[in-house]
This record gives structure tokens, sequence and C-alpha cells, in this order.
């Protein structure tokens, strides 16, 4: 996490209420945020230095808020301030391009937000002013978005200044409603054709719009606005339906421009556009529309689906449909072909090559359909040649229709390619499997290598020279994708403090090998505990099946000291599920339970000369699975509100079958070769069991 930003940190003052947890022994504003930054539930704080106790809120300035002698106060949000406008892949959206609008990492609902309120918020990021802005169900980043808070609501603005702005941090608005803008960063002065007409193809003419960028950004909220023409002199703006209008040509005192002059950084994205068969702009997604280049139409040399895709985002769309060449429109032999040999080896245009001069004819223009959602690439089907929606089922890979091969095929891609099918994870691949059909199908897809479990991070290649022996054979899980420590009870929520739970990393289990009370320590801390009670691992500790579909994430875990900077581990193993850690945490002691200047006598197992108790690495008081509640206390503010612990069972540290016995030197040492038997984790190499590396 970021160093807190002090000028956000409300020293004296208390977020009253909205409590989800009172934690101990946290010294530090910083170390209070850190645990918060680790919760999804969490978004503020409140720490007393004093006593070293935080408190963690589920609403921004909790229920309420005011002034409190000695406890301080911040959001979550206190490391990262401001708006943002972001594209799919959580990158800043450029300049004309459409992203969705993030206040403090959480969305922004369009109730009464208006085009003041987003030209404010533009010019709060740094740019001249907005473009656009749009809202509703047909714009999506799917759960990128749905995962996030709602953050503000009823953004109201007087006037161009932030200042005058009033907004809500409660709300009552779903995803759908989710505002998505479009900034203006200036106009490229070389598109902006001075002394100029663009004639005909009027749709209003206006008065009193003094700038060519006034004139532009009006354009920009039409959707069947594509060009304008603009004379200083007199302040009028005509908005056009078509590129460069009916025609064009010198005029003095007037200057003209088309929509996309606004657009990016790409001198490509500054031509594409689509009309439909009247020649109005098609700006909604899943309708097809005749391609234009310059104003011109687009030849089928050399296209390709990679090549629509590329067009696609250039336009601001998500990604392409379905695209054909025909002649469908009577308007096509209206316009000049303007592009052809559009040869693109990815989706980006920049990998994309192209000639302006054509050997085409208007029968093999392009038509494109774009779509404001992710398109579906990937599917898995069944022996029946079923589409495969649930998880845990292997099933044949397909991509785009056709197979995918082995080479360079490896865990981080199954993991990616699960994620694009709307799973969390990948459970297992293999090429051992087949199905009667495979040789009906072209091999779409190979040497598909991914650095991680994104699939921004894959290189590809839709050139193969495999045989369908080698076509990947896929199932994925909707087991939570998890980049850190979790410990979960049976049924997979978060165990609570003095709960035994199974322990995850990303998702998958961690071997007991090496594994000691230093290890349970250093990842309890890390999950936002104080340490750890016990931990204990073997056969009669077990959760079934819902344990051994997981893979192994993690074996050989040794830590030097309390900081997991000083543990090393290995994301390969030979273990069996008999093994999987399983790990009690604690949130902190409770001081009735300590007896002060009390001895017990007698009874002692062992005395330890060397190590002081102050320094013994899992605390000794007993602890309980307790419930929390508050006390009632009209007169005390919620911040000093002391929570009561109620004794449901006793778990004694000492217990037998609590944990194994002090660990020994044969303890740490690596084990022979384990004898194999019929489990999914002693399969051999070549059924490729799925192990995140």
């Amino acid at each position: 996490m970021c160093p807190t930003e002090s000028s956000c940190v409300e020293e004296d003052h208390d977020y009253l209420g909205a409590d989800i947890i009172q934690l101990s022994n946290v010294r530090t504003m910083e170390h209070c945020l850190a645990i918060c930054g680790k919760r999804t539930d969490c978004v503020s704080v409140t720490h007393r230095p004093a006593t070293s106790h935080c408190w963690l809120k589920n609403r921004i300035f909790g229920d309420r808020q005011g002034p409190q002698n000695g406890v301080n106060s911040a959001n979550l949000p206190c490391v990262d301030l401001g708006f943002s406008v972001e594209d799919l892949y959580g990158k800043r959206a450029n300049a004309g391009e459409r992203g969705l609008l993030l206040y403090r990492r959480g969305t922004v609902c369009d109730d009464s937000f208006s085009d003041i309120s987003a030209n404010v918020i533009c010019r709060e990021i740094g740019y001249i002013g907005a473009l656009n802005w749009v809202s509703g169900s047909e714009y999506s980043y799917g759960e990128t978005q749905t995962s996030l808070r709602i953050a503000l609501d009823e953004v109201t603005c007087q006037d161009d200044d932030w200042a005058s702005c009033s907004y809500s941090t409660t709300h009552d608005c779903e995803h759908s409603e989710d505002v998505f803008l479009t900034c203006l960063e200036g106009i490229d002065s070389s598109c902006v054709e001075e002394d100029y007409d663009y004639f005909g193809a009027d749709i209003i003419q206006l008065s009193n719009v003094r700038t060519m960028e006034h004139c532009l950004a009006i354009c920009g909220k039409r959707a069947d606005c594509v060009s304008v023409t603009h004379r200083p002199a007199t302040s009028h703006c005509w908005l056009k339906n078509r590129i460069f209008g009916d025609r064009q040509g010198p005029q003095n005192g007037v200057n003209s421009a088309n929509l996309p002059c606004v657009g990016s950084d790409q001198e490509a994205f500054d031509f594409f556009t689509m009309v439909n068969s009247e020649g109005i702009n098609v700006t909604q997604g899943n309708q097809s529309g005749l391609l234009l280049y310059k104003g011109g139409t687009v030849c089928d040399h050399s296209f390709s689906n990679n090549a629509a895709e590329a067009i696609c985002k250039l336009m601001n769309f998500t990604s392409a449909v379905e695209w054909n060449s025909g002649a469908y429109f009577e308007i096509q032999s209206n316009y000049d072909i303007k592009l052809d040999d559009v040869e693109c080896n990815s989706t980006e245009w920049e990998s994309c090559s192209y000639s302006e001069i054509d050997n085409c004819g208007h029968s093999e223009d392009v038509f494109l359909s774009c779509s404001h959602m992710e398109r579906v690439l990937f599917v898995l089907v069944d022996s029946e040649q079923n589409i495969i929606t649930e998880e845990g089922q292997l099933g044949l890979l397909l991509y785009k229709g056709g197979t995918v091969c082995d080479d360079s095929f490896n865990d981080n891609a199954a993991a990616a390619i699960c994620g694009l099918m709307n799973f969390e994870t990948a459970a297992r691949w293999t090429n051992e499997e087949s199905f009667d059909f495979q040789r009906n199908y072209e091999i779409k897809l190979g040497d598909v290598e991914c650095n991680s479990t994104e699939w921004e991070s894959c290189s590809y290649s839709e050139i193969d020279n495999c045989g369908h022996s080698e076509d990947v054979f896929l199932s994925c899980s909707h087991m939570e994708r998890d980049f850190g420590f979790r410990v979960v009870d049976l049924y997979g929520k978060i165990a609570n403090a003095g709960e035994r739970g199974l322990l995850l990393y990303r998702g998958g289990t961690v071997c007991d090998d090496s594994f000691s009370d230093i290890s349970a320590n250093v990842i309890c801390r890390e999950i936002g505990y104080i340490g750890a009670l016990n931990w204990v691992s073997g056969s009669e500790y077990s959760y079934g099946e819902t344990q051994t579909s997981l893979r192994i994430a993690l074996d050989e875990v040794t830590c030097q000291d309390d900081d997991w900077a000083s543990c090393s581990y290995s994301t390969t193993h030979d273990c069996g599920h008999s093994e999987d850690v399983f790990l009690t945490c604690l949130e902190g002691i409770e001081s009735s339970c300590v007896e002060e200047d009390h001895d017990y006598l007698g009874a002692d197992i062992i005395q330890d000369e060397n190590v002081p108790d102050s320094e013994r690495q899992v605390p000794k008081c007993p602890t309980f699975r307790v419930r929390l509640v508050k006390r009632k206390n009209e007169n005390v503010p919620d911040s000093d509100q002391q929570l009561a612990r109620t004794k449901t069972s006793h778990i004694p540290i000492s217990k037998a079958k609590e944990r194994p016995k002090a660990p020994t030197q044969a303890h740490y040492r690596r084990r022979g070769p384990k004898a194999p038997d019929d489990s999914a984790e002693q399969a051999p190499l070549s059924e490729k069991v799925f192990n995140e590396s």
C-alpha cells in the first residue's frame, strides 16, 4: 500500500458506527489502513494511538462523523484520491476514449449527473472538458465493474468548478447506472481544415458557439453527429450527420472538422466510422454498418478477424461481433474506396499494415458490427458437443469454433482462458483425452504462452503446425481466484479468529513440508491477525471433495523471522492432500484470561530457558471461539465501545490433537520420494494436472 496521505487523516475525529470489527495491537494508522485494504468489505477506519485499537468500517466516514479527542480517522481511498477514467483492463483511458468513471476506486452513479458534472470532472482529471458521457446496461466491464463499490451518487454541479458540486456517498443505484465518460484533451489542429466548408448533411445550426472545441463537444453528445463546420466571426456551429458533409470545398471564414479530430493519439482513430443505409453514423453496439475510412469505404482484401477487432477498439467499442463484405447499401457507390489490404497480426491497430491505393469494387466493401461487451472467443464442449457451463467438467477447448493446440500451453494460459469464460480459475488441463468429432474442427490457435493468469499477458498464433492429438482439454472452477492467503471453513467462507480453517494460497492448499510455528505466525499476520494459535495437518482433518478438488499451491514454506520477506517456498510439491495445513489465527489475547502475578504450579511439560515468554512465537493464553457483540452504553462513542466476548467452546492449546509435536530436526529435512497413490495430486506429469507457477 502506498504511504498514507497525511492531509486526508482526520486527527481527533471519529467515524462513528458501521463497524465490522475492532482490532487490538495495531500501533499505527498505516497498519490499520493496511489491514482494511486486505478486506473487500472495509472502506474506512478509526484508530486510537494510545491503546493501539483499530476499528474497521464498511462505509466511508462510518455512519456519521464528528470530533473525538484521541482518535484519528481515514477512508481507505486516503491513498488514492480523486477521479480517474479507466478502460476494461484498469488502464487510464486516453483522451477521446470512453472509460468507466471512478472516484477513489469506486464507480459513480448517474443519478443527477449532467453535462456540467462531466465537464467539471474531466477538468479535474486534467483535460479541457468532456466530449460525452453515457450509462446503461449496454455499457459494461462485467465482473471488473460489478466487483467495485458504488462510491458516489447525486453528483450535481452548478458551474465549471468542483467546489460548486454536491454529492452523496450513499446510493440507491445498480451498476447498470455507472457513468462512462469521454474526456477531451484538445483538438489536433492538423485535422481542422481552415477556410474550408463541409457542405450539406446538416442536422442543425447553433448560435453562440464561440470555439471549434465547443462545437465539436456538442457534436460528440449526439449519436447522429459526425462532423461540424464553425464560423468564428458569427459564433455559428453546424452539426452534420456525414463525415465531410455531402461535399467539401474551400470557403473563407469557416473551419470544418470531423468528430474523431478529438479522438486519440492514434492517427487511424481519426478516420474510422460506420454508417447505416442512410449514411448516418452507427454508434450502438451489435448494429452492422458500412465501414468508412476517411469518408471512403474499406476493401476486404486481407481483412481478417484481427482487423475487425482492432478497428472496433479504435471506435471505442470493446470487440467485434462479425464482419462481411458485399454490395448491400445503395449509397456505397457514392463513396470512394479509401483503404485496402488491411492485414493485422493481432487485435491491436499497431500490428496492422494497409494501403490507401485499391484495386477493388464496391462489392468488396467491408461491413462491420461491434459490441460494448467482450467477445466470447473460447468455449468448452463435452462429448456430445454441448457447451459446458458447470465447473469441474473436462471439455474440449474451442477458440473461434476451432481447437487449441498444446504447443507452449501452460498453467497460466489455462487460468487466463478460464477467466475469459467467466470462471475464476482453472482446475486441470490435458492433451490426453479425445472425442470422436475432434477432427471435424480446424485447429485455430497455437503457441499460447502466458506470463501471468491474465489474458493480456498472453501471446499466441492463429497459424498452427499441430495435429488433433495435441488438442487441449480443460476444466475450470468457480473457486475464488485469490492472490494471497486465506483461511476458510468447510463452506469456503473466511474462518473467524480462533476458528480452525483450511489454509489457501491463491485458491490452492499449502503442504506441511517444512511448515513451522514461525510460518504459521507470519501467514496469520499477512492476513491481518496478530499471530497464530495453532496449526495442524493429517488425514483426520479433511473437507472431503471440497479440499481434494483443489490444487496444492505451495510446499516447503520456511520462514526465518516474523516477516514474509524472510520466507522461502516452492510452487511444485510431492504432497498429498492429507498433508494440507489447517490454521487457527489469533485476533488478540483476552486480557481477562491472563492472571497477572499468578502461577499455575506443577504439571509442567517442559521449561525453555532460552526463549523469554515475551518472545514466544505462539501466544500461550487459551483462546476461544467468539461471537462479537457491542455493549449497550449510550454514553460512550462507538469507537470507545468495547467488544464483549461470549465463550462458546474452549480450545486448549495443549490438547494433543490440536497440533503436532514440537518440530525436530527431522521435521525440517526434505523427505524422500513418496509411494504413489491413486489421488489426483499424484497423477503423472503427462496428464498436466494444474499447478500454478
